[in-house]
């Protein structure tokens, strides 16, 4: 059983294998932003929330946050409304009516600081991780309540088959779930880390994975020390040199010193 964690690079538990750690974790941290914590209470059924540490952003940018808010709620109506190509023509037709729903987009302002921006894209990736994690849970209840009706009413599996029916099998192996934009919270992260408020998690040194291409990125170049299965899909990597310069975490004894990971599969 590892310790302390930090989940990386994503502040819920989406995709779905990241509820893997909490067998293998004592005390998973995670990034606080505004809704942080709303979201993951609505999965508390799925979720050990005794095991859960926020790691809450300093007061100055916990303002900004907290009045970026609108900004990304409109990012992200704006955005679904502009899927569809005939919504993108009425657009362009009668811009002027935007400019009065979605205040903020389009009034003059300033240029957002590389602290608002990084903020910004991580509220954005967070509703995203939310809204997919949503229909996943929504996805696998349907199955669990419904399996059984499927196979016995619907295509009459047959009680005394032990192979799983090829219905089921084709949609488990079709679950591809994966965090979009890796590079972009990456990216803004490097500038968010340092401004978290460590107090309490210093002695961190893993951080929880369930990317393989990020696995890829952040190991490059490193010397791997030792490599552990440590349950079916779970793997833990220890590394000898610091993880920090990766995810732009000071070297400094204030800060927690990375150099393992455990990344689910």
């Amino acid at each position: 059983m590892i310790p302390k964690a930090f989940l990386y690079p994503q502040s819920i538990f989406f995709p779905d294998r990241s509820l893997k750690f909490f067998e293998l974790v004592e005390t998973i941290f995670v990034v606080e932003l505004p809704n942080t914590k709303r979201i993951i209470e609505k999965h508390q059924k799925r979720l050990n929330l005794d095991k859960l540490e926020f790691l809450s952003l300093r007061e100055t940018l916990k303002s900004m946050a907290v009045n970026l808010q609108k900004l990304a709620h409109e990012l992200q109506a704006f955005g679904e409304y502009l899927r569809y190509p005939e919504s993108f023509r009425y657009f362009f037709l009668h811009q002027e009516l935007f400019e009065e729903t979605y205040v903020d987009l389009f009034r003059e302002r300033k240029t957002l600081c590389p602290l608002e921006r990084a903020l910004l894209i991580l509220m954005l990736a967070e509703m995203v991780d939310s809204d997919l994690w949503d229909v996943t849970s929504a996805l696998k209840d349907f199955e669990k309540v419904w399996k059984n009706l499927f196979e016995e009413r619907i295509i009459y599996k047959n009680p005394y088959e032990e192979t799983p029916s090829p219905f089921f099998r084709a949609f488990e192996e079709a679950d591809t779930e994966k965090l979009w934009n890796l590079n972009l919270r990456v990216q803004a992260l490097r500038v968010i880390l340092p401004e978290l408020n460590w107090k309490g998690a210093k002695d961190l040194n893993t951080l929880l994975i369930t990317e393989r291409e990020l696995l890829e990125d952040l190991t490059e170049g490193m010397s791997l020390e030792r490599e552990e299965l440590l349950t079916e899909g779970v793997c833990l990597k220890v590394f000898r040199e610091s993880l920090n310069p990766k995810i732009g975490l000071p070297s400094e004894f204030n800060y927690p010193s990375f150099s393992q990971i455990l990344i689910t599969y």
